[in-house]
């Protein structure tokens, strides 16, 4: 908590706004690992619930940050939402810089004329050596060019490579140069493609659990939050954050210090504080992953096509 550097109202407004000059991504990561369980601010609530009735109480600040924050509609999903979405933009650049890589290792080969000039060396040399047999061919794929090392001479003194070698330098030196129009495959070696698509598959999942799961679930609460009482954590909450010195009333105790007329009996209540902030929380979870999704998806699927 003191590593985050805001006040317990100050952070849920944060958290609530996803305001990130207040909470940068270092932050959020931090708050995502201290966040309590359903089951442990219930409990706290219901504790603090029965003993306020007992006199005043005095918390810890790790007591009232767990009343605060677990206000918060959706916590656990919005913030793991948050996060992604923070981080989202540095994992796709991450991923696309490694095909960039790919790309241009590709090129180079696919411009190299000396280096195909060198494999129909290769070729032909090994269509001399299988001569008068069914080995003979028009072609091979590049995934064989390591038999060019392992296979050797009757006296096994010297690789099928080396003599390409001293071939080429004897009656083609310039080809000689393609090893120096190939320097992008050098990187293209430590470039894991099973890695790569592990990583597309691991955002284009995530993406789609925000559009399929997580913002219907906010969709939902935004609709059915304005009629839903408060909670026991959220009206433990506000029992501890009595109003600022001259500051209006809050509904929940104008109601209470209201006369009751007979006219009103059975009539709906006035909208809660709580119930007005989980609205305007779920209002603005549905806007952020709308947003999100927007740009996410398409970025999602050239990764993909890319790959």
């Amino acid at each position: 908590l003191k590593y985050l550097k805001l006040p317990l109202p100050e952070l849920r407004e944060a958290v609530v706004g996803m305001d990130t000059q207040r909470l940068p991504p270092a932050s959020v990561e931090t708050l995502q690992g201290i966040l309590p369980t359903t089951e442990e601010a219930t409990e706290l609530a219901a504790e603090v619930t029965k003993k306020s009735a007992q006199g005043p109480l005095q918390l810890s600040d790790a007591e009232q940050f767990v009343l605060q924050i677990s206000t918060v509609p959706l916590l656990h999903e919005r913030v793991n939402c948050w996060l992604f979405c923070l981080r989202f933009g540095d994992c796709c650049m991450d991923v696309s810089n490694l095909l960039n890589t790919v790309d241009l290792a590709i090129s180079a080969l696919q411009n190299c004329s000396a280096f195909f000039d060198v494999l129909s060396i290769i070729l032909s040399v090994g269509n001399l050596l299988n001569r008068n047999t069914d080995r003979v061919a028009k072609g091979f794929p590049l995934a064989e060019l390591p038999s060019v090392v392992a296979t050797k001479s009757v006296d096994g003194q010297a690789t099928l490579l080396e003599f390409v070698v001293l071939h080429v330098l004897r009656r083609a030196p310039d080809l000689a140069a393609f090893v120096t129009q190939l320097g992008p495959c050098a990187a293209a070696r430590q470039v894991a493609m099973r890695e790569i698509h592990a990583e597309i598959d691991e955002l284009a999942a995530r993406v789609t659990a925000i559009r399929t799961q997580l913002l219907p679930k906010a969709m939902e609460l935004a609709c059915a939050t304005a009629s839903a009482p408060a909670t026991t954590t959220t009206r433990a909450a506000t029992a501890l954050s009595p109003p600022a010195p001259g500051a209006a009333p809050t509904a929940a105790a104008a109601a209470a210090d209201e006369p009751k007329s007979e006219g009103n009996t059975g009539k709906a209540s006035p909208t809660t504080p709580e119930q007005t902030s989980g609205v305007v929380v779920a209002d603005a979870l549905v806007s952020s992953m709308h947003d999100f999704l927007a740009g996410a998806e398409p970025r999602v699927l050239a990764l993909q096509a890319r790959a």
